[in-house]
């Protein structure tokens, strides 16, 4: 309840947003978490490589497998945003997860499309609006609907690595008292 009122009241994009994520850098800078300097010599697929694991936790072996509800307002969503998006999760390494499709275009056939995309998964369940609200009225109706004990949240024209959320889930395994994970592009 608590991690759904806290996405209701910082809804990402505005300006609540930014400052929690301020408010959570200093915090983790205090803790003596101090993230490298940029390094202008690398391009972001180099600097990826650097970061990203190249081990992942089998996902057999996670005794706890919450449910993570991610949680993404489409709103015109075109074709080259939207199956990217989608291939980027239906390929995760961890597999129990629900996408929450809040549909909210007043285009017609980018509805369509977009309710047409949504039956490429058992996993994806389609909230059809019938009007936009906002992203942040969106979001939230997306929010009521879901049913995982974690909420993710995605842009439509964003992607996730493959193993991100299995990332997740191996730090669950031995901290299942963390409420909030925080990631973004580099």
């Amino acid at each position: 309840m608590i991690r759904r009122l806290a996405k209701k009241i910082f809804p990402p994009g505005t300006l609540r947003h930014r400052l929690l994520k301020g408010h959570i850098e200093r915090l983790l800078f205090r803790a003596g978490y101090h993230p490298p300097p940029p390094r202008a010599d690398l391009s972001y697929e180099e600097w990826i490589q650097k970061v990203e694991p190249t081990t992942i936790s089998p996902v057999e072996d996670y005794q706890y497998r919450p449910l993570i509800s991610i949680i993404l307002p489409a709103f015109n969503t075109p074709d080259k945003y939207l199956y990217p998006l989608l291939d980027s999760i239906i390929t995760q390494t961890y597999d129990h997860w629900e996408l929450v499709l809040v549909e909210g275009s007043p285009d017609p056939e980018r509805a369509a499309a977009i309710h047409k995309a949504s039956k490429r998964d058992s996993r994806i369940r389609l909230i059809k609006l019938g009007e936009n609200l906002g992203i942040a009225l969106n979001t939230n109706q997306g929010i009521e609907a879901a049913r995982g004990e974690y909420i993710a949240f995605m842009d439509h024209d964003d992607t996730l690595a493959q193993f991100a959320l299995n990332e997740i889930v191996h730090v669950l395994q031995n901290k299942p008292d963390v409420d909030w994970f925080y990631s973004d592009e580099g």
